[in-house]
């Protein structure tokens, strides 16, 4: 997916550029300011950044909040590292709110996303216990039916139910 955005560095830098989400990472270009002034703020949407800013891989997004930023919206990406990204969205928030946790959650099932309004987190789900050489084969089957009836009642996703059915499966005669 991608599409035009704003990055806001700073109260006085604010670049101008294309957003893009993959299956692995989501980016930010800035368009060349020599186009924009050229072009105009009509046409300049019409050509993609091909400098980039920044990138951040899916499984690096700690956390996504909206604040409030003059007459809309800009939503602030934090890393794992605590690095801090905004960005305005110049169309289709919603759109892209959903994609980029729809690409989350096929790069990464274990990510576990917490979601109130438009402010999301991102955090690892609980895992098989680190301790899984230590199970019994019985222990391993009763966690994994446990898993199973989670995943039956629309607990846990057919991804995250794999993951803990692979890991288990070792540890049963």
């Amino acid at each position: 997916m991608e599409g035009a955005g704003v990055y806001l560095k700073s109260i006085f830098s604010v670049i101008q550029g294309t957003i893009c989400l993959t299956s692995k990472r989501f980016t930010f270009c800035k368009r060349s300011r020599i186009f924009d002034a050229v072009a105009g703020p009509l046409l300049m949407h019409l050509k993609k950044g091909n400098e980039m800013v920044f990138e951040i891989e899916l499984d690096k997004i700690k956390s996504i909040r909206s604040e409030k930023h003059g007459f809309g919206s800009k939503f602030i990406f934090t890393n794992d590292k605590n690095e801090e990204f905004p960005l305005q969205f110049m169309s289709g928030k919603e759109k892209w709110l959903q994609s980029i946790i729809d690409a989350v959650k096929n790069y990464n099932p274990n990510i576990k996303i917490s979601q109130i309004g438009d402010n999301m987190s991102f955090s690892p789900a609980e895992a098989v216990q680190s301790n899984t050489n230590n199970k019994s084969s019985d222990e391993a089957l009763a966690e994994l039916k446990r898993a199973k009836d989670k995943f039956d009642l629309g607990l846990i996703t057919q991804a995250e139910y794999e993951s803990i059915k692979e890991q288990l499966r070792k540890l049963i005669n």
